[in-house]
């Protein structure tokens, strides 16, 4: 399955030289960069985000009938716990950035794109 995501904060320099790369082997780029997030996941623990991860879906699938109550806002899940709930996606994220993983997503209204965000302060 391919997903869209968006990135911030990759050198532009190590951008250009991995896009030049793929171009010479005739590999798209996005072929490049899942390659190499593969790469570096089998050389990081993640079973503690996973856990993480499951924890916020299942609080999200057992209290949805309290959640619908902020239809329209942006919720923070982390921790199997809900953590704010705002008017706004910026906000929401201010905010989960003190998390090292979060659930964000606007209660009752479908993403138009689904966007994948690792920030750079981010350690495994």
């Amino acid at each position: 399955m391919k997903r869209t995501i968006l990135v911030r904060g990759v050198d532009e320099g190590a951008y250009r030289r991995a896009k030049a790369a793929a171009a010479l082997k005739g590999v798209p780029i996005g072929s490049a960069v899942s390659e190499a997030l593969e790469e570096w996941a089998r050389g990081s623990d993640t079973a503690a985000i996973d856990r993480e991860a499951r924890a916020d879906r299942e609080f999200v699938r057992r209290s949805w009938g309290r959640l619908r109550a902020h239809r329209g806002k942006v919720a923070v899940v982390q921790g199997g716990r809900l953590r704010g709930v705002f008017d706004d996606q910026a906000s929401a994220r201010e905010f989960s950035s003190q998390f090292d993983v979060a659930l964000l997503f606007t209660v009752d209204a479908p993403p138009a794109k689904k966007v994948l965000e690792i920030g750079a302060e981010m350690a495994l």
